[in-house]
């Protein structure tokens, strides 16, 4: 207990679904209680260890004032999930305290970055995980478009050539997609902070991942210049484009249209569907990129991220 009558601790089994009420407030459609036990139903299916919540509570009147959950992704990484605004009483030092508590498991279970993904709105929350350790890294809106017609006529050049990912082509993704971060302005301030093994991986587990759908862009003399990693989205209504990047020598060249548009073809040669993406707010060639393309904004969101 900290003295003015929260205490700061795991949560206990009977704690659990209200925990998850809290955190999942104003997180999409519906109700928090029939969202916490969709999550339930859904934590048991995929393994997800709910005890590791830990919350700030009012132990006295037997009320949560705040909760967050650790998730571990691919790559190394921990999704902390929080509530959107902070509990009456709960201070950065309480919020301090629980996010460690929460983060200590997924350091002994080996990830290397935590991160939370805020609604711009939730000052309050931002402000005290900044305290927490947190960095602000970027704003990324999230955008779309429909896809339904194939186009018409050559997409590339005859000069390029696009590679499918295998065994064969991994290290070469690997080196290129490293590559494309030079001088990117896509969340520069994340660079550097994982392998790019480890950032493979969270690209292979975002949606149903098909090595089909990742391409390499090469020159004839096989010089890479590129990578578009496309996959399905879960409900099988479209594509998320993963990643789009381009090496220093490639850009300028109209070759981020052209990958643009061989996404778009290939969703539409797929059955169509809706395609979304993520880029930095303050990116504006890519903003540009996708506007010209189509796709307009449906939200956006504060990325914040610790290493660990």
């Amino acid at each position: 207990d900290d003295g003015v009558g929260l205490a700061v601790r795991p949560v206990r089994r009977a704690e659990i679904e209200p925990a998850l009420r809290l955190i999942l407030a104003g997180h999409g459609s519906g109700s928090d209680t029939t969202a916490a036990a969709e999550f339930l139903q859904a934590a048991q299916s995929r393994g997800i260890d709910l005890t590791t919540i830990w919350v700030v509570a009012d132990d006295l009147r037997e009320k949560l004032a705040w909760a967050t959950l650790p998730m571990a992704l691919a790559g190394r990484t921990t999704l902390l999930m929080v509530p959107p605004r902070l509990g009456r009483g709960v201070t950065a030092k309480h919020v301090t305290h629980a996010v460690g508590g929460a983060l200590s498991q997924s350091k002994r279970s080996g990830a290397v970055i935590a991160q939370v993904m805020l609604d711009p709105q939730h000052q309050a929350v931002q402000r005290v995980l900044l305290d927490a350790g947190f960095e602000d890294i970027a704003e990324l809106v999230y955008l779309s478009r429909e896809v339904r017609n194939p186009i018409r006529g050559q997409i590339l050049a005859d000069q390029y050539r696009l590679q499918r990912y295998d065994r064969a082509t991994h290290f070469r993704f690997g080196q290129c997609i490293e590559r494309t971060y030079i001088d990117s302005l896509d969340c520069p301030r994340l660079n550097g902070r994982r392998a790019i093994d480890d950032i493979i991986d969270g690209h292979k587990a975002a949606g149903e991942f098909d090595p089909a759908l990742w391409m390499l862009l090469s020159d004839l003399h096989d010089v890479d210049l590129g990578a578009l990693l496309l996959s399905r989205l879960h409900d099988r209504q479209g594509y998320e484009l993963v990643y789009i990047g381009l090496t220093p020598e490639a850009r300028g060249k109209k070759l981020a249209d052209a990958l643009i548009r061989t996404a778009l073809n290939t969703l539409a040669n797929d059955g169509g569907g809706q395609l979304i993406t993520a880029c930095d707010a303050t990116n504006a060639p890519a903003r540009k990129l996708y506007h010209r393309h189509g796709f307009g904004q449906m939200y956006a969101r504060r990325a914040l991220v610790r290493d660990l």
